[in-house]
């Protein structure tokens, strides 16, 4: 056993085996068993290679694979679609645009952290709303940000209402269905009232008033409905989100009779138009920025008022 390859086995093997299920403890005994039993180094490492393939296996579930598969997909289009971009400092930025949300959202999961998501189709809902929610936005940014200015803003803000969600959803929180779901639609209303009122009275504002005074009565209703300032965050939290992406939306794929004119110094009217759908998503990311307070709000009131760790 004074073998380094031996040894190096041993000890690859034992982190391994930490990964394995409470209920397969009788697996790793007698794979340690057996590990010791065998003196031939190159042995050793053919068995050693046979139980980190049953581990894998044993952790494979189709919902790890499909994981695994959400995130090389995530990441291979982070890099497809910065693939023009020549600045490598840049194109690194906005490739961690998605993978740092993406590593936060793992490690949110450990049990020493948020622990594993609460069940029950509301906070499976609004987790999803979350993830989605973020999502479209990193996405937007990842094809539209070329500022090196804003690169390294959008990742914090991003992974701060991501947090806030998986806060909210983690199976320890304390938060009900019916806070869930009062932050949720209330937040969703909110939204959907300023769109109505985007395609009722166009253009886009220029300015986030609106918005702030929807998100605003969005929080008070919530809180009352759901009883709890965590409907109230909730609701400003989506809220907030969802007007950032309308607007974004609207910015690239509305007709010119939507989008302010904010560029009066262009050349031409087709210059003007550009430069103004460009300009009008600039007050959002204030909303943005100011709407990650609640983000956060939301993540330090669902972590201060979660049950406890049962002990074993």
């Amino acid at each position: 056993m004074s073998r380094v390859g031996g040894g190096a086995a041993a000890r690859v093997l034992a982190g391994a085996l930490r990964l394995l299920p409470p209920h397969r403890a009788d697996w790793a005994r007698a794979m340690r068993a057996e590990l010791a039993a065998i003196d031939a180094p190159a042995a050793r490492w053919r068995f050693l290679l046979g139980c980190l393939r049953v581990v894998a296996i044993q952790r494979m579930t189709v919902r790890s694979v499909g994981r695994l598969v959400l995130v090389a997909g995530a990441l291979a289009g982070a890099l497809v679609l910065t693939r023009d971009v020549a600045d490598v400092a840049l194109r690194v930025g906005l490739v961690a645009l998605v993978a740092v949300p993406l590593a936060v959202s793992w490690l949110a999961r450990r049990r020493w952290l948020f622990g594993p998501a609460a069940g029950g189709w509301t906070a499976g809902l609004v987790g999803a709303g979350g993830y989605l929610l973020v999502g479209a936005l990193g996405l937007n940014a990842v094809v539209n940000l070329r500022d090196p200015v804003g690169v390294p803003v959008y990742p914090v803000l991003l992974t701060g209402y991501l947090v806030g969600f998986l806060a909210l959803t983690a199976h320890r929180g304390a938060a009900t269905g019916r806070v869930l779901a009062a932050g949720a639609l209330s937040g969703l209303g909110a939204a959907a009232l300023w769109l109505a009122i985007v395609l009722a009275a166009p253009p886009v504002p220029a300015n986030i008033v609106l918005a702030v005074e929807l998100t605003a009565v969005a929080m008070v209703a919530a809180g009352f409905v759901g009883r709890s300032p965590v409907a109230a965050l909730c609701a400003g939290t989506v809220a907030v989100l969802l007007i950032v992406l309308l607007v974004a939306v609207l910015s690239e794929a509305a007709p010119a009779s939507f989008i302010p004119d904010l560029a009066r110094a262009a050349l031409s009217r087709a210059d003007d138009l550009a430069q103004s759908r460009i300009e009008v998503n600039d007050p959002y990311v204030g909303l943005l920025f100011l709407g990650s307070f609640a983000g956060v709000a939301l993540m330090i009131v669902s972590v201060a008022t979660r049950r406890p760790i049962p002990v074993r």
